[in-house]
């Protein structure tokens, strides 16, 4: 299928069809040498007063975009033309592969064309940032000079996009993997997705992998960015906002395609989107300079307000994103999706949240920092807004995928609830019943779920929404207390932690488990009691008994628990006073603080 174009081999259609491009090319007209990329290897690879000549001798050798193009992905470009080690010579094969390509784009032979937009793609790979280029060699996907010579070639692929289905596919193919501009790469998607039959797929397919790849491209550069010139990592920042806004929404119109290899193809264009600004640091670089800033106040001003307007800068793309979130979940979770499909979806859904928390979280920091200019933060970037179009309709998805057949798909469901709760504003809204169907569909989730995994995650939900409506709450959680896995026990002892005093119904079990289980699960049992109050002194017995507990901190927390019960614990004092020498310095003093708390009757 067209969406696994990364099958051709890189240099093999280079070599094999530059040959074709170099025999119509306007250059023509000199006998070839043999192996002229070979000779450009070794030029690039030697010394003495000669090395220039002998490259530009090699270059000149070249005859066909093809010869050029194998000759930039050579790996003795990366990590070196940087530091001008061969500069020199790469530019004026950028230049030559540009030229070449420019003509083989205006042949008229139909052929011709759609092998040069070929070579282009392959060239573009280590233009576009591509995932499979690492280390060393990503520097030459960041050089500003390289994407800007590639990206002149656009004009003629977006012409050669508008040909016949061939010319159509190949021209697409390379506008995913150079610069071009995301506003006509997204009409030209557009257009393409409305069209239907066999030939209207394959103009699809090449639609999405052009999405895809775009997408990608520029969010590994945007992650690259981070280690680069501040002028030039601005430059690919604003290229970045530009796809995400413009490629984003086409991207969420394909994922309603009745073909499954569209709609990944979109799903993962519109992740590599969210994964890069889940990870805000790199479009918002507040973790590194709020550290530096403080030591001038000059310099704190005028770096806040540069944040603040990079923060500003994000709303455009935010917005877009907040109104897209229904979309995403009604199109992406909608019967009949592949497992692989919803399971995405939801996974976007999550990094929705985490850019919207860390996006809150940024602005906090810096608005509790004076600025001089009195700059006002905005406070549109918002991807879940609370309202009937936003949060809700997120939400009720989320309750359906609950029920689904799939135990993965419930897991996902149950882990994008999770990080959507941490959002403190929805997190009151379902504290405060105003979404009770969601706490409604988790208590029932969890009355007839099956899986160990996903009874965790929504156990993880209750604990968070705790000390939220505790009728509903803590009978489902004194009743996992009982379940067979402790991971699950030790999510419910968190949930009857968070109401405190209103768990006293706990007590019982909570009396009769303090001396079950490994360490991490007594702790856990401790701090529930202790949370509970006045009400758990009937568990204070048993309490006690793990003061003889092999592992030091259980003894520790022991103490300190008893302790904080003053009077109430004074039965305790007995087995107090056995442990006041205790091998752990830690113990003896937190037993020695508990004995003199329950003497002198105080908490």
């Amino acid at each position: 299928m067209f969406q696994n174009r990364s099958w051709f081999p890189a240099c093999g259609w280079l070599a094999v069809i530059g040959l074709a491009i170099g025999s119509i090319c306007k250059t023509h007209g000199q006998t070839l040498p043999q192996e002229p990329v070979d000779s450009f290897r070794l030029s690039l690879g030697a010394s003495g007063p000669d090395r220039q000549a002998k490259m530009r001798d090699a270059l000149a050798a070249m005859r066909s975009a093809g010869e050029v193009a194998r000759a930039l992905l050579l790996p003795e470009w990366q990590g070196q033309y940087r530091d001008g080690v061969n500069r020199e010579s790469f530019e004026p094969a950028v230049r030559r592969f540009v030229e070449l390509a420019r003509d083989g784009i205006q042949s008229k032979e139909p052929i011709v064309q759609r092998q040069t937009a070929r070579i282009i793609a392959e060239a573009g790979s280590v233009n576009s940032g591509a995932q499979s280029y690492t280390g060393a060699e990503r520097s030459v996907s960041r050089d500003p000079f390289l994407r800007q010579s590639f990206a002149a070639l656009q004009d003629g692929l977006f012409r050669l996009a508008t040909e016949d289905v061939g010319s159509q596919l190949d021209a697409l193919y390379a506008l995913g993997r150079i610069d071009c501009d995301p506003e006509r790469l997204a009409a030209t998607a557009r257009a393409f997705f409305k069209q239907s039959g066999p030939e209207g797929l394959k103009r699809r397919l090449a639609a999405a992998d052009a999405i895809n790849q775009r997408s990608l491209s520029v969010s590994v550069l945007a992650r690259q960015g981070r280690y680069i010139l501040p002028e030039e990592s601005n430059a690919i920042r604003k290229t970045f906002l530009s796809v995400g806004l413009n490629l984003l929404p086409v991207a969420v119109d394909g994922l309603s395609d009745e073909v499954r290899p569209v709609r990944l193809q979109c799903i993962d264009a519109i992740n590599a989107i969210t994964d890069c600004l889940a990870d805000s640091d790199i479009l918002i670089r507040t973790s590194i300079d709020m550290a530096l800033i403080d030591r001038d106040e000059v310099e704190k001003a005028n770096r806040l307000a540069e944040l603040r307007n990079e923060q500003k800068s994000l709303e455009p793309l935010m917005k877009t994103l907040r109104n897209q979130i229904p979309n995403i979940a009604s199109r992406g979770l909608q019967p009949g999706r592949t497992v692989h499909t919803r399971v995405d979806t939801l996974l976007i859904l999550e990094d929705y949240a985490v850019i919207r928390k860390k996006l809150a979280e940024q602005s906090n920091r810096m608005a509790s920092r004076p600025i001089k200019d009195g700059t006002v933060l905005s406070k549109e970037l918002d991807p879940f807004p609370i309202d009937e179009n936003g949060i809700e309709s997120v939400l009720m998805a989320l309750i359906k995928g609950l029920e689904d057949q799939e135990q993965k798909v419930r897991l996902a469901c149950a882990s994008a609830i999770e990080m959507i709760l941490l959002q403190p504003d929805v997190l009151e809204r379902v504290r405060a019943a105003k979404e009770s169907r969601l706490l409604v569909s988790i208590l029932e989730s969890l009355r007839n779920e099956s899986s160990s995994y996903v009874v965790l995650n929504l156990t993880r939900v209750l604990a968070r929404i705790a000390p939220g409506q505790p009728e509903a709450i803590l009978p489902v959680a004194v009743g996992l207390l009982g379940h067979m896995d402790i991971d699950i026990r030790i999510q419910a002892l968190a949930v009857i932690k968070n109401y405190g005093a209103k768990a006293d119904s706990a007590v019982p079990a909570l009396s009769m488990m303090v001396v079950e289980g490994d360490a991490d699960f007594r702790l856990a049992v401790t701090q529930a009691i202790e949370a509970v109050g006045v009400a758990a002194k009937p568990a204070l017995t048993s309490l006690a008994r793990n003061l003889k507990h092999a592992n030091p901190q259980v003894r520790t927390a022991s103490a300190r628990a008893l302790g904080r019960f003053g009077g109430m614990a004074e039965a305790a004092l007995a087995a107090l006073d056995e442990v006041s020498e205790d091998s752990s310095t830690e113990v003896r003093l937190a037993v020695s603080e508990a004995i003199v708390r329950i003497r002198s009757g105080s908490k």
